[in-house]
């Protein structure tokens, strides 16, 4: 993966195009119209008020002034909100063309594959067990990377994408459709299986019936994290002072983090959140709004790294 320094420059040519510089100039603009509109809805109120409380005679002109009065302010509500939400709407839709060529400069130097309208497959995530059932899944932005190699040389491969899981409820009114997961989730083939099962802070997750919650030293880690396993010797060998440090940095980037070892695998889940998200501000169209692209990425391949690295957890 490129510097965040080299991504960073990357991102400030691509905005400061030609093209890309008109779309902030109307972003500007809409954010003016918008302001100009809430000077004359307030103003408009202020009329409202005025004609309630001057107002000399009461009666049909009395009514008429009102609803005269309340139709405008209506007016010039409705009429910037709109026209902002058509410019500013068509803005961020272009911004998803960004996406693409950043994520591919952000992994030249790596072997990846990037979708941006893929999904990880329903059998991982069915396996990843971040929600008790579903019957629809689609998703986003799926992403295919070599983070490492393991001991014997083989290739250790990340799977990850946004996931959106709905279930179809049957109701007396009829069919409903609702959501029970929306969020990241990933999945690791190792080459060899992990010498325990260990679950960490997944609410959404099944408990394995044979495992147990432990409390560690690092209290710290302990009010962020909720560690189960079936064999606590060998947890203690994984749940390394610098993995957990790294879960923690990693907890404060996302908020959540829900991490699971089973057999041979991997699975990690961020509820509520996007790969490769946009991170909106009040200034408009900026380079901090891409910060996430290189943030997400190298925060979730350093926990995986270090896992990859720990040999002593591994089967023989």
């Amino acid at each position: 993966m490129v510097s965040k320094e080299e991504f960073d420059e990357f991102v400030n040519k691509t905005i400061n195009t030609d093209e890309f510089a008109d779309k902030k100039r109307k972003n500007v603009t809409a954010r003016k119209i918008s302001f100009v509109g809430f000077l004359i809805c307030l103003t408009g109120l202020i009329l409202f008020i005025c004609t309630f409380v001057f107002y000399d005679e009461v009666g049909s002109s009395f009514v008429a002034s009102s609803f005269l009065t309340a139709g405008i302010v209506l007016g010039f509500v409705g009429f910037p909100i709109m026209l902002n939400a058509l410019i500013f709407g068509n803005i961020n839709r272009d911004l998803e063309k960004y996406k693409k060529p950043l994520v591919e400069f952000l992994l030249k130097d790596e072997e990846f594959y990037y979708n941006p309208k893929g999904c990880l497959a329903r059998l991982d995530f069915k396996k990843a067990k971040v929600c008790p059932t579903y019957d629809n899944l689609i998703g986003e932005d799926y992403l295919k990377i070599l983070v490492g190699v393991s001991k014997n040389g083989e290739n250790v491969y990340l799977s990850i994408s946004d996931c959106f899981a709905t279930k179809i409820v049957h109701t007396e009114d009829g069919n409903e459709t609702v959501s029970v997961y929306r969020g990241i989730c990933g999945v690791v083939n190792f080459p060899t299986e992990f010498k325990c099962k260990l679950t960490i802070n997944n609410k959404y997750h099944f408990k394995f019936k044979e495992v147990e919650k432990i409390i560690l030293e690092d209290i710290a880690f302990n009010k962020k994290f909720n560690v189960q396993t079936d064999n606590l010797v060998e947890a203690m060998y994984i749940l390394t002072p610098t993995l957990m440090l790294k879960m923690k940095n990693i907890y404060k980037h996302f908020n959540e983090l829900g991490i699971t070892l089973d057999g041979n695998q991997m699975f990690i889940s961020v509820p509520h959140q996007q790969l490769f998200r946009l991170k909106r501000n009040r200034k408009g169209i900026t380079q901090s709004m891409f910060y996430g692209f290189y943030e997400d990425i190298n925060a979730i391949t350093e926990i995986i790294n270090e896992i990859i690295l720990n040999e002593r957890i591994f089967a023989q």
